[in-house]
């Protein structure tokens, strides 16, 4: 279902420039229209690949060097006095001399709803290829409704909304209703499938939101601090299938509705464009700090409570924020 080869849209939004981020995006999808380059299917240039991303912008699947930076030294000492399963991914965007640093990066944990990031990758290739359009409608039926995160439940079965919606709602309202209805759009094969095809070596989907008899017999969906951080250097460095698909998923992540984690620990102010994952024992955060400077951040935490975890990935945050 996926292909090396990728379609793209011509220009329609303030879109991310060469080594920096567009700090407004497209505009947003519920209620307005798409823009006319996003019903387009004119062809692009393949985008780059998330291992190049991770080669060109920062090696951060790579074991840091034998000297570890006083960054990286200090965020250690973060995680160690926290305990728990931690992994911690740090990458600066664009033209930079600082490499990043990893610590457990290529750790498989569970990802709780981090997976969604996923889920959109695929949504993206299908549009990008002109399989599927953001304006199509699908309607939400009974057998969708589940509980958790989210704001399509609450509208009720037989409400219509279209795919640039629901993608919209997964990643920042973290929509599991949206989740699953997207899921099975594009089909769980698929997503794997872009998933492998993009490097992603320790993400695997393995059954839908809030299925607990999925759950029971544990299957848990998976994700690596550097396969989300991979994700998201893609987006900030505008190659997320296309330069406006970027934009769009940017203002996706920038309208995260969960303030707690590692926005709690950045300065006042900050766009912070993110998505969190929460589980019984889970607690993960990732996205673009946007700036003069922009990197991605990503901590996932297991094996501690919430409020542990939340008061880590601030700490976590406020380090490397304080020392760059």
């Amino acid at each position: 279902m996926t292909s090396i080869m990728k379609r793209g849209f011509g220009a329609a939004c303030a879109l991310l420039a060469a080594g920096s981020l567009a700090l407004g995006g497209c505009a947003a999808l519920p209620g307005g229209d798409q823009p006319e380059a996003l019903k387009s299917g004119a062809e692009a240039s393949k985008p780059l690949a998330f291992d190049d991303v991770r080669d060109k912008a920062a090696p951060v699947a790579e074991p840091t060097a034998e000297r570890p930076s006083e960054l990286e030294t200090a965020t250690q000492g973060v995680l160690e006095r926290f305990g728990g399963m931690a992994a911690v991914a740090f990458l600066p965007v664009g033209a930079t001399s600082d490499p990043g640093f990893n610590i457990n990066g290529d750790v498989e944990h569970t990802s709780a709803s981090m997976i969604k990031l996923v889920v959109l990758a695929e949504v993206f290739d299908q549009v990008s290829r002109g399989d599927l359009s953001l304006d199509e409608l699908l309607t939400v039926e009974y057998s969708d409704m589940v509980g958790g995160s989210g704001v399509v439940q609450t509208m009720g079965q037989g409400v219509q909304l279209s795919i640039g919606d629901l993608a919209r709602y997964m990643i920042a309202e973290s929509d599991n209703v949206a989740a699953n209805m997207l899921i099975d759009l594009v089909g769980m094969d698929a997503v794997n499938g872009e998933a492998a095809n993009l490097g992603l070596a320790q993400t695997k989907l393995q059954r839908r939101m809030m299925d607990e008899g999925a759950a029971a017999q544990g299957l848990e969906n998976l994700m690596s601090a550097n396969d989300v951080a991979a994700v998201l250097a893609s987006i900030a460095g505008g190659t997320f299938y296309s330069k406006d698909l970027s934009a769009l998923a940017l203002e996706f992540l920038e309208a995260q509705s969960d303030a707690s984690g590692l926005l709690a620990g950045l300065p006042e102010g900050t766009t912070f464009a993110h998505k969190t994952g929460t589980l019984a024992n889970v607690q993960n955060d990732g996205g673009i700090v946007e700036g003069d400077s922009p990197y991605v951040l990503v901590v996932l935490a297991q094996d501690m409570g919430s409020a542990q975890a939340l008061n880590l990935m601030s700490e976590v945050a406020a380090t490397i924020s304080g020392m760059r």
